[in-house]
């Protein structure tokens, strides 16, 4: 039975070509609260910028969909108490509000004696074409971290990943 809890994969269970993806459309409310959180404003009065443009729906921030990644590492790819320490990504392609976006992230190295993984990372929507690529490298979470409502010291609270994971 699923309770709903999330588990980290530890360093030793990720295997080279292990991935993850997600997907999401982004809708007026993603764009609104990431704006109101980073100072991206294009996006704080939707109405507006429609009706300028003539019906189109606006641009949306990109590096909320760079966040997606983030979400990635920390809900499924190694999982709660991983800790990212670089990202790269080059943006080829604004994204609209209303744009599915499907993001994907592979293990293409490991080093063992720092515990470090590193992701290609990829977006598109969902018409296929290009939003960003790039890597990214993360350290595992510690074995203390696997397991369902293990104690681990990155964690700052249950509630939080409880409401990440909605």
């Amino acid at each position: 039975m699923n309770l709903g809890f999330i588990e980290s994969r530890t360093f030793d269970e990720i295997e080279l070509g292990d991935t993850a993806g997600t997907e999401h459309v982004l809708t007026t409310d993603d764009a609104m609260a990431f704006a109101s959180i980073s100072g991206f404003n294009s996006v704080l009065k939707p109405e507006e910028a429609i009706a300028r443009a003539g019906g189109i729906p606006p641009t949306g921030p990109n590096m909320w969909c760079a966040s997606l990644v983030s979400g990635l590492f920390s809900m499924h790819i190694p999982g709660p108490g991983v800790t990212l320490t670089e990202i790269s990504l080059s943006f080829h392609n604004r994204i609209r509000v209303g744009d599915r976006i499907l993001v994907k992230v592979q293990v293409t190295a490991k080093e063992e004696t720092t515990k470090t993984l590193t992701f290609d990372c990829e977006a598109h929507n969902g018409k296929g074409v290009s939003i960003f690529t790039g890597t990214a490298q993360c350290i595992a979470p510690p074995p203390s971290c696997a397991g369902p409502r293990s104690p681990c010291p990155n964690l700052s609270s249950p509630i939080l990943i409880g409401a990440i994971a909605r």
